[in-house]
């Protein structure tokens, strides 16, 4: 029976553990968003290089989703559907408060996701988590 509660409580722990946050460590890479949607979307290898490697990105705010406890921010042109997708980590959503549509940001956090849209017209995309200020 005590095994049994050890091992719960140990499973748990591992489970409830909190994510690392990146806003100290060193970024792998840096580009302008214009210049990393243009490499991802032509360059499916260097796409998926990328994936979960921390990385900077200095664009133009597009858009701003705010929900209760999460924020999103949008960097990209408004000249083209492409852009990249920052999921702001929760504990720097207070770096984010005055930023506004037409800002421009250096952000970095890891890329999870690249998808590239030449078909339908509907434009490539990138997604970002653990998103803070890239000082």
């Amino acid at each position: 029976m005590a095994i049994v509660g050890v091992g719960a409580i140990l499973v748990w722990k591992y489970v409830n553990k909190p994510s690392k946050d990146f806003v100290n460590e060193k970024i792998d890479f840096s580009y302008s968003c214009k210049d990393l949607l243009e490499k991802t979307s032509s360059d499916t290898a260097a796409a998926a290089q990328l994936l979960n490697h921390l990385v900077g990105v200095d664009g133009e705010v597009i858009n701003i989703i705010k929900e209760p406890n999460a924020l999103t921010i949008e960097l990209g042109s408004s000249s083209s559907n492409a852009s990249v997708i920052c999921q702001i980590d929760n504990r720097h959503l207070d770096d984010f408060k005055q930023t506004n549509v037409g800002d421009k940001l250096s952000i970095k956090g890891k890329i999870t996701a690249c998808s590239a849209d030449d078909e339908l017209g509907l434009g490539s995309s990138i997604q970002m988590n653990f998103c803070s200020i890239n000082k």
